[in-house]
């Protein structure tokens, strides 16, 4: 997985990913999502979670909130949503996990890299940890639409520590 995220933060920030830009996940629960996750983070850029369920109004609701250039996302969720996906002028990039589907990039090709990465020569960019927005999550909706929650890299760090 380590290995997996290296790759990823690679890719990402040779396709022009750098600190402050949003990327989303839409995906159920899979083996590919936590190195996402890492490797988003890798590039300084902010993770942003869309839940598969959302209707095509909730989903563009919490897009437009966080306007992500790179949206992952399952076959399932690319069925579902890749009109919407498609029609959203920031989103620059839809990669696939698993098998490619046309207009889409692959994760796994994004996996591979020309250069040997090993844990020793690999360095994740420099944020600022508590202004840094790490993840952007979406509250219920109670009370109205999802609303973005901002969590900074030290939010997320004292999060795993208790």
């Amino acid at each position: 997985m380590a290995i997996q995220a290296m790759n990823l933060s690679i890719s990402l920030t040779e396709m022009g990913i750098k600190r402050g830009d949003v990327i989303s996940i839409c995906s159920e629960n899979r083996q590919e999502y936590f190195s996402t996750v890492l490797g988003i983070c890798c590039t300084g850029a902010t993770v942003t979670t869309t839940n598969i369920a959302y209707t095509k109004d909730e989903h563009k609701h919490v897009l437009d909130i966080s306007k992500p250039k790179i949206v992952f996302c399952s076959p399932n969720a690319y069925k579902t949503n890749s009109k919407l996906f498609h029609s959203l002028p920031y989103i620059k990039s839809i990669v696939i996990y698993g098998e490619k589907i046309s207009n889409t990039l692959s994760f796994e090709d994004l996996l591979r890299h020309n250069g040997v990465i090993s844990p020793e020569n690999f360095k994740c960019k420099d944020v600022e940890g508590q202004n840094d927005t790490a993840i952007i999550l979406y509250s219920s909706g109670t009370t109205g639409l999802p609303k973005g929650v901002m969590l900074t890299h030290l939010n997320v760090i004292v999060s795993c520590l208790l």
